[in-house]
């Protein structure tokens, strides 16, 4: 069975919460044939708004997670953390704790970031939890989070961060 829903995506500040809510306008996600989605993105006309298909929904979460690259986690950490919590984070302990949640390594990355920023916007929630997400909700989360995130910073400190973040990609 295939489900397909539409979910509307306004620009955020980060490229990164993008990798997990689409937030870049320069992001293209291309599903290969072996997927178990399908993922297409049509930008609206003002550029602050992004229509995203995706059909079989399960698995793309994993896509978009592959996306997340150590330039994009050194953005992050460098100027929304503030420091190299994920970076400085070995490959046995990632591997420890993704086999853990069930998931891959690389979105257990994108689930520790999207904690953190939670954090930093006065919300809590476990890895637990965010692993639990279905996928759809996962990629809803990461944007409420980003425009929470947003709502912190000045338009000026919003735009220079999108514009590092676009430089990471």
């Amino acid at each position: 069975m295939t489900t397909k829903f539409i979910v509307r995506i306004t620009l955020t500040v980060t490229a990164l919460l993008m990798t997990v809510a689409l937030a870049a306008t320069t992001i293209a996600v291309h599903a290969p044939t072996s997927a178990r989605a399908c993922v297409s993105i049509n930008y609206g006309e003002d550029a602050k708004t992004a229509e995203i298909r995706v059909a079989a929904a399960e698995g793309v979460a994993d896509i978009l997670a592959e996306k997340l690259t150590p330039e994009m986690i050194d953005v992050y950490e460098q100027y929304v953390a503030g420091e190299k919590f994920l970076s400085s984070a070995s490959a046995a302990k990632l591997n420890r704790i993704a086999k853990a949640l069930n998931v891959s390594v690389q979105k257990l990355k994108v689930l520790m970031l999207m904690q953190d920023l939670a954090a930093r916007t006065g919300e809590k929630i476990s890895l637990d939890e965010l692993a639990a997400l279905k996928d759809a909700d996962l990629i809803r989360k990461g944007k409420h989070l980003a425009d929470e995130y947003g709502k912190t910073l000045s338009e000026e400190e919003r735009k220079e961060l999108k514009e590092k973040f676009k430089a990471a990609m």
